[in-house]
């Protein structure tokens, strides 16, 4: 099987960046979500459940990352398919 089959090397690292890009991008806007939703939390008594939750979630978020880097580099053709999949997806339904 020729190599360039699988896809380039660049396109599993575009994909792999860009998926990495959207999760921490995730991540920043759950913090900031926490941030704002914190002081309204304190007068409630709830500030510490909220933070315990979002500790919580940012642990899951970055586990998330994590496994998803593996699953790209172990699977660069998959990765570079489903991104590709998903951007023809949300094209059309831009339009």
């Amino acid at each position: 099987m020729p190599s360039g089959a699988e896809g380039s090397p660049d396109e599993s690292q575009a994909a792999g960046g860009d998926l990495h890009a959207q999760l921490h991008r995730l991540k920043a806007e759950l913090e900031g979500l926490i941030t704002r939703a914190a002081p309204g939390l304190a007068e409630q008594g709830l500030a510490g459940a909220a933070h315990d939750a979002a500790q919580s979630a940012r642990l899951g978020l970055d586990e998330m990352a994590d496994q998803l880097r593996a699953r790209v580099r172990a699977e660069p053709l998959a990765a570079v398919l489903i991104a590709a999949g998903i951007g023809f997806l949300l094209g059309r339904t831009a339009r």
